[in-house]
């Protein structure tokens, strides 16, 4: 959007009209791929041109299980105690 000058709005807007698929109108454009920045974060939609070409799949939220997991392994990457000039501040558990 920064290469065009144009705002998001204006890009959304025409990329919304031109993703449209009726039996009259087919779409111009298509997602062929969802990307998102590091490893959390919302899914963000990569368009191409392609006449009548189907979407790629969504990928599907974390189940609360997955949440759990991943909230585990973390908390058992961080140091366990603290260390300062002081001495030990805190102990995590």
């Amino acid at each position: 959007m920064e290469l065009t000058g144009l705002c998001n709005s204006t890009v959304s807007r025409w990329i919304r009209y031109l993703h449209v698929s009726t039996p009259e109108v087919r779409n111009l454009v298509y997602i062929y791929e969802w990307t998102r920045t590091g490893d959390r974060g919302n899914w963000a939609a990569c368009w191409k041109f392609g006449y009548a070409m189907s979407d790629a799949p969504k990928p599907k939220a974390l189940s609360s299980g997955q949440y759990s997991k991943r909230w585990r392994a973390r908390k058992v990457k961080e140091s366990q105690i603290t260390v300062t000039d002081k001495g030990i501040k805190h102990v995590l558990k």
